[in-house]
């Protein structure tokens, strides 16, 4: 992965597989942070708070939707149906 991730300087197969594994598990390291392969506790937790993930679990949780599915709309789509959501929400509690 460290070989095909390096861009520059190319790096062959023997060149990777004769560094130092400090070395090679540093960089991979490296590439999978920036790749969004790894991620930090902190990152999770800025990704779990952010605005857009909030709507699109209550999307999902709320409708019966796939991750798939909610990944799919607009932002357009997500604020209409949120809107929808809190619209019955309201008339229910008038109920």
């Amino acid at each position: 992965m460290v070989q095909r991730a390096l861009v520059e300087p190319e790096m062959s197969v023997a060149q990777a597989s004769a560094m130092h594994v400090g070395l090679l598990q540093f960089l991979l390291e490296r590439v999978n942070r920036i790749s969004g392969i790894a991620a930090t506790s902190e990152q999770l937790s800025g990704a779990v708070e952010a605005p857009l993930a909030k709507a699109a679990f209550v999307l999902a949780q709320e409708l019966g939707w796939t991750p798939q599915q909610v990944n799919e709309l607009t932002l357009g789509q997500v604020l209409l149906n949120l809107q929808m959501l809190k619209e019955r929400q309201r008339q229910n509690a008038a109920r």
